[in-house]
C-alpha cells in the first residue's frame, strides 16, 4: 500500500544520498548513475507522502541539469522517470504543479527525444 511505497522511497533516497556523499568524498565507483536516480524518482512519484511529488520533481530536475551541464552519463535512460513525475504532478493539488508538468513534458520531448507514456 501507500506505507510501503513511502518507506521504499525514503530508503531508496537515503541510499542514493549516501552513495552521492561517498562519491563526493572520493569513492568514484559509487557515483550514482542515471538509472539509480530514475529508480529513486519513480519511488517518490509512487509515494503518497507529503512532499513526495516535490522530491521526485526535484530529483528529475537535478538529473536534467547535470546532463545539460555536460555530464552525458546523466541522461535519463528511459521515459519512465518523466512519465512518473508528470503523472504525479498532474494529480498534485500544489500550486504550479500543472505548469511544471507541462515544462517536463516539453523537455522530455524537445531535449531528450522521449514521448512520455501518459
Amino acid at each position: 500500500g501507500s506505507w510501503a511505497a513511502t518507506y521504499n522511497a525514503q530508503r531508496a533516497d537515503e541510499l542514493y544520498q549516501r552513495m552521492q556523499r561517498m562519491y563526493e568524498a572520493g569513492n568514484k565507483s559509487l557515483k550514482p548513475d542515471a538509472n539509480t536516480i530514475c529508480s529513486v524518482i519513480d519511488a517518490w512519484a509512487s509515494s503518497t507522502e507529503q512532499g513526495a511529488v516535490r522530491r521526485a520533481d526535484q530529483l528529475l530536475r537535478n538529473l536534467m541539469d547535470k546532463y545539460e551541464l555536460g555530464d552525458k552519463e546523466m541522461k535519463p535512460s528511459t521515459s519512465m522517470a518523466f512519465t512518473s513525475v508528470i503523472k504525479a504532478l498532474s494529480k498534485s493539488p500544489e500550486k504550479g504543479a500543472a505548469m511544471q508538468a507541462q515544462k517536463i513534458l516539453y523537455s522530455s520531448e524537445s531535449v531528450y527525444g522521449f514521448s512520455p507514456n501518459l
